[in-house]
């Protein structure tokens, strides 16, 4: 992984259930305080999230930008369950399982598996919608093939490449739910129109 991934925010998907959790007003507290830790890097969202390593160390090294999205990942699940956020909270610790964190908040300690010569040959996911929207046997292949792509990645801890992908399948209409391990497929995003040129003046 050559760069890692951007200051991500906290939304979540539009049919995501709220439990309530303070209002607004404490969403957006917390949503900058996140993103001021986040611009702080690795040391400061672990000493927010409060989650010790809890395996030895020198069984898997993570490079800088892995260990600052992980971290970056442990706090924005913990801010997630402050707001009651649960599916929030269950999608971002599926995605932290699946990149082979494990997470014990009993004890509030994580530990890393090694990754395994083994790899999957289906992403696992399901689609949930009514299907009225019809994709052909290529389309249908490419998402499947994306989907695949983006569970490695995430196996592999190469989280901005999860994060492209991710963002590029709900760019094509393709909505997923990582807790649940289902996808939608619902009309893709407009191109956003090109921005006017702005007169210069002499």
């Amino acid at each position: 992984r050559n760069s890692a991934s951007p200051a991500p925010t906290m939304e979540v998907e539009q049919d995501n259930r709220r439990s309530g959790g303070g209002g607004p007003d404490r969403a957006a507290q917390m949503q900058a305080q996140f993103e001021a830790l986040v611009a702080q890097g690795a040391a400061a969202m672990a000493a927010e999230h409060g989650y010790i390593r809890s395996d030895p160390v020198t069984g898997v090294q993570l490079s800088p930008a892995d260990e600052a999205t992980l971290h970056r990942l442990l706090l924005e699940r913990l801010y997630a369950k402050r707001l009651r956020d649960f599916d929030v909270a269950d999608a971002l610790r599926a995605q932290l399982r699946d990149a082979g964190v494990s997470v014990n908040d009993a004890e509030s300690t994580y530990s890393i598996r090694p990754r395994t010569s083994g790899q999957p040959n289906h992403h696992g996911y399901t689609r949930i919608d009514d299907g009225s929207i019809v994709l052909s046997p290529a389309d249908q292949a490419t998402l499947d093939g994306m989907l695949l792509e983006r569970l490695l990645a995430k196996r592999a801890r190469e989280f901005a490449k999860a994060d492209e992908l991710r963002q590029k399948l709900r760019s094509a209409g393709v909505i997923i739910d990582d807790g649940a391990n289902t996808y939608r497929v619902v009309p893709p995003e407009p191109p956003k129109p090109p921005q006017p040129a702005r007169p210069t003046h002499h």
